[in-house]
């Protein structure tokens, strides 16, 4: 009996012990998030290539998927200098755009300068922050606008071929699509242009023609024809529509849409089922 009350108080005792060890880790973790708060909350100075920023934590993590957020997320040991700031080894000219961008996410008129120069700078720091919604405005921001006159203005020359309507459409400067103009029908080079709710109607698109990386939000396509390889990859193609298109049951043998914005076009019935399977 003795040794049965031996055995059981030193099972108490070693369950107490357990409690204790268990209670201790418990009251560290709660230290150690008070200091999580603490670093969250408070007050950060930051030196971002010799030009001194004061903000906080709470505006440095406010695009959580960000660079900013994740090195002030407080899972990572920083070290600041003797002023007490944190050292960002980046041109700091335009820091206070990227500042003002996470305080309120606004990217209205005058948020930015009108400077192409400035803004290609702007971008490259908003890329490094992998700030995505303030890269994708610059980026808008930096692309040549095409209204719908434009559209009409570039058949800049009548071929004589099978089709007595064929044109040539090509805007001015390097678009990286040249020599690939047919005699027969219609070719379009507009690689990173702003075509927002411009629309193409009844043309006769040749293999080659491109809208690589162009902005082509509510755009219309409507009684054209996809003959060949057209390129509409990385393209923004939000709400845009295809409507009676000629070679449109072929279109995903013909057209790449590889990395292309898709949400919200619109297709003829069952085209959009074949590009989603």
């Amino acid at each position: 009996m003795r040794e049965e009350q031996k055995a059981m108080m030193k099972d108490v005792v070693e369950e107490r012990k357990l409690l204790r060890a268990d209670v201790e880790k418990l009251e560290a973790e709660k230290e150690s998030m008070k200091g999580v708060h603490t670093f969250q909350t408070g007050r950060v100075k930051l030196d971002v290539g010799g030009h001194k920023f004061t903000t906080s934590i709470t505006t440095l993590a406010s695009q959580p998927d960000s660079m900013l957020a994740a090195m002030f997320s407080g899972r990572h040991k920083l070290v600041t200098d003797e002023k007490g700031a944190y050292f960002i080894d980046r041109d700091g000219t335009h820091f206070r755009f990227i500042l003002n961008f996470l305080r309120d996410s606004q990217l209205g008129e005058g948020t930015l300068p009108e400077d192409r120069f400035q803004l290609q700078e702007i971008l490259r720091e908003s890329e490094y922050y992998q700030l995505t919604k303030l890269t994708e405005h610059i980026r808008l921001k930096l692309m040549p606008i095409v209204t719908q006159a434009d559209i009409e203005a570039l058949k800049v020359t009548i071929l004589k071929g099978m089709y007595s309507n064929a044109a040539v459409f090509q805007l001015d400067g390097d678009n990286g699509c040249n020599g690939l103009a047919s005699t027969y029908i219609e070719y379009v080079c507009m690689d990173g242009k702003n075509l927002a709710d411009v629309q193409f109607n009844g043309v006769f698109f040749n293999e080659g023609s491109s809208f690589k990386g162009s902005y082509l939000r509510g755009a219309k396509f409507l009684n054209c024809n996809f003959n060949s390889k057209v390129y509409f990859n990385d393209a923004d193609l939000t709400d845009a529509t295809f409507d009676k298109c000629g070679g449109l049951l072929s279109l995903f043998g013909f057209v790449d849409f590889t990395g292309a914005k898709l949400e919200g076009a619109k297709f003829m019935p069952g085209i959009r089922e074949q590009l989603t399977s």
